[in-house]
């Protein structure tokens, strides 16, 4: 999925937990965000140019065992040194990042770092990159996008 679409729903989540449950800062939100939600994605850099894989460009940093290896440590020494609530940003902006990755439909490695074997060829997600294509039964991420940037103003004025 595309870094602004990454970036605007993981802003997106952190501004309902932060306007209706616990108050988060709205600097670190925006952090937090762009290190877990678009930094993130430069594996795909490593994997695509340097190792000269052809598919399947998400390393384990971008499966659900990496939120316990990757994300709550980080959160952890975050949250110790500066503010616990860092913990939570992480753990919420790295879980939201995940979330989108499997919804979209590329392969999936569940059980990545421990197990590499892709889940499905076709992924497990709803939505497709391109209009048209082979994946006839689901949606274009485009709409999604659009659903998404109408919430991030929704939110933005209430």
């Amino acid at each position: 999925m595309k870094a602004l679409i990454h970036l605007i729903f993981s802003i997106n989540v952190c501004m309902i937990i932060s306007k209706f449950f616990y108050a988060l800062d709205l600097s670190a939100i925006l952090v937090m965000c762009m290190i877990f939600s678009v930094f993130i994605d430069y594996d795909h850099i490593y994997t695509k140019y340097i190792k000269k894989k052809k598919r399947h460009f998400r390393t384990w940093m971008q499966e659900p065992f990496a939120i316990i290896l990757i994300g709550l440590p980080i959160g952890l020494i975050l949250g110790n040194l500066i503010d616990m609530s860092l913990l939570y940003l992480v753990l919420i902006v790295y879980t939201s990042h995940i979330l989108l990755d499997y919804l979209c439909v590329f392969e999936a490695s569940p059980l990545a770092p421990f197990d590499n074997k892709p889940y499905k060829k076709t992924g497990t997600g709803i939505f497709k990159m391109t209009r048209k294509g082979r994946f006839k039964n689901k949606i274009y991420q485009k709409y999604f996008e659009i659903f998404n940037n109408v919430l991030f103003v929704i939110l933005l004025l209430i």
